[in-house]
C-alpha cells in the first residue's frame, strides 16, 4: 500500500500503536486519500502481524476520526463533506463558548503562558508544514481551555465530539480554507482575546475561528437561490 513504510520495521511501542503512527502519518501527508479502503490482509502482510493488533489499530484511528468502519464493507479513510465540517464546527462553537464563559474571568498568567507556548509551537509546525504536529497542538489547545472550565460533563461531551475533529481539521487544510502557516495566527487571535478577559471579544473571535459567518452567508445564498 503506497505511502506506508516497508515491512520489517522494529517498533519500541506496541505493534498496534506502531501501525497507528504509520497509518496516521500517511493519512496526514495525504498519501492515503479520503475514501481509500484499508485492506486488513495487505496491512497484516506488510507489518507481519496478526489481525488482532491491526484491528486494535483501526479502533484507535476510528476514535481519532481518521478512519471509518462500514459494516460488511471494511475500514476506509474518513471522507467528509462541507456539511460534516459545518456541523462539527458549529457544535464546537456552542460547547467551547459555554466553556470559555465559565473560565475566561478566572484565567491567570500561567494559562496565558501555556497557551502562548502552544501558539509558538503552532507557528513552527506551520512553517514546516508539519500537519501531524499542528493537529496535535490544535486539539491540545482547545481541550485545555475546555478543561479549565471545570465543567466535567461539558468536557465529556466535547471529548465525544473529538472523534471527528482530526478528520475535520484535515478537511479544512485540504480544501485550503486554512494553510499551515495561518494556524498559529488564528490561535494567536484567540490567545489575545483571552488575555483581554473580554467575554464578548472571545466569542466573536471564536465565531471567526470556526467560520460561522461564512456558514451563515452560504445558508442565506442557498435560501435566496
Amino acid at each position: 500500500m503506497s505511502g506506508l513504510p516497508e515491512t520489517g520495521r522494529e517498533w519500541r511501542k506496541t505493534l498496534s500503536q506502531g501501525i497507528v503512527d504509520d497509518v496516521r502519518a500517511a493519512i496526514l501527508r495525504g498519501e492515503l486519500e479520503p475514501g481509500r479502503r484499508l485492506l486488513e490482509t495487505e496491512l497484516a502482510d506488510r507489518y507481519r502481524v496478526s489481525r488482532g493488533p491491526l484491528r486494535e489499530a483501526f479502533r484507535i484511528l476510528e476514535r481519532e476520526g481518521l478512519v471509518q468502519y462500514v459494516p460488511r464493507r471494511g475500514t476506509f479513510v474518513t471522507s467528509l463533506s462541507r456539511k460534516d465540517w459545518q456541523e462539527t464546527y458549529s457544535m464546537r462553537l456552542l460547547l467551547e463558548t459555554f466553556a470559555y464563559r465559565l473560565m475566561v474571568q478566572q484565567i491567570v498568567d500561567d494559562d496565558i503562558a501555556l497557551m502562548r507556548t502552544m501558539v509558538d509551537d503552532m507557528r513552527v509546525a506551520g512553517d514546516g508544514n508539519n500537519v501531524a504536529w499542528l493537529l496535535d497542538i490544535d486539539l491540545k489547545f482547545h481541550a485545555y481551555l475546555v478543561q479549565r472550565s471545570g465543567h466535567r460533563r461539558l468536557l465529556e461531551v466535547w471529548e465525544n465530539l473529538s472523534q471527528i475533529m482530526s478528520a475535520v481539521f484535515l478537511y479544512v487544510m485540504r480544501e485550503r480554507h486554512v494553510t499551515g502557516d495561518q494556524v498559529g495566527a488564528r490561535h494567536q487571535a484567540i490567545l489575545d482575546a483571552f488575555a483581554s478577559r473580554d467575554v464578548a471579544r472571545v466569542e466573536q473571535v471564536l465565531r471567526l475561528h470556526y467560520f460561522i459567518e461564512e456558514f451563515d452567508e452560504a445558508s442565506e445564498g442557498e435560501t435566496q437561490s
